[in-house]
């Protein structure tokens, strides 16, 4: 998440602060999740073509429609490693590919049940972006995939797995470079994840 601008060097630090939700296939059940994220992305934008990253942070997760999380807030962290490629640019106009891979973990412990949610995250997006004066906007579509396993002891005991209910959507982010080396921006989703995000970026 997070535009380069088209001749942006040295290492980027970002905050994040995102809520979403995103629907889970569960024993073919709909699980609506709604997730809240504060992370730190690290890149190291040196070459356009491929500028790799890392991210990390922690989260919260609420369901609804599963009888095992009811009531329940889990908690936890992810670690992730992703990409950003300049595939084209030409003077205010780029074209951008971004990957992610990202594992979470998150467990809640009460009188009579615990429970543990971990899944795998791979995220891959296409956008077009382009610059005007201090902006930054880019629109794109997205496809998610989650792979992911629901642990239970107590009261309710099993293991499921799960996966994500709907894979693509679209995205939209707008940012404003607010000196030589800050933006801050927001990120908008729709479609299989929705929800917004906003960072805040400093380069050095």
């Amino acid at each position: 998440m997070g535009l380069s601008s088209f001749e942006e060097p040295g290492m980027r630090a970002t905050l994040l602060i995102q809520r979403y939700e995103t629907d889970l296939d569960v024993d073919d059940s709909i699980i609506e999740s709604r997730i809240n994220r504060v992370g730190l992305i690290l890149y190291e934008p040196a070459y356009a073509a491929f500028q790799p990253g890392l991210h990390v942070g922690a989260f919260n997760i609420n369901q609804s429609n599963n009888p095992v999380t009811a009531g329940m807030s889990l908690s936890g962290n992810y670690l992730g490693l992703l990409f950003h490629s300049l595939l084209y640019s030409h003077r205010h106009l780029g074209l951008q590919l971004e990957g992610s891979y990202t594992y979470h973990d998150a467990d809640k412990v009460t009188n009579d049940q615990e429970v543990s949610l971990q899944w795998h995250e791979f995220m891959a997006n296409l956008h077009i972006q382009m610059a005007h004066g201090n902006f930054y906007y880019a629109i794109g579509a997205y496809s998610q995939f989650i792979d992911g396993d629901e642990t239970a002891y107590g009261a309710i005991t099993q293991t499921r797995e799960f996966k994500v209910n709907e894979r693509t959507g679209v995205h939209f982010e707008l940012e404003y470079r607010v000196d030589a080396t800050g933006k801050i921006g927001i990120h908008v989703d729709n479609g299989g994840r929705q929800g917004v995000g906003l960072v805040f970026s400093r380069g050095f």
